[in-house]
């Protein structure tokens, strides 16, 4: 399997392009879940008050 991956700096987009030979196998996709999303600090907060660990 070849993975390709391609940021978009205008956009601020990262996309993902999967490559295979066939085995006979196929994917279905799903709405996207989204977890664990915070809030985009603002430039006077420090960024690691943000960081889960």
């Amino acid at each position: 399997m070849l993975i390709e991956n391609y940021f978009s700096e205008e956009n601020q987009a990262l996309t993902f392009k999967f490559y295979s030979t066939s085995l006979g196998r196929t994917v279905v996709k799903e709405d996207p879940v989204f977890a664990n999303v915070t809030e985009v600090p603002g430039p006077e907060q420090d960024r690691r008050e943000f960081v889960k660990q």
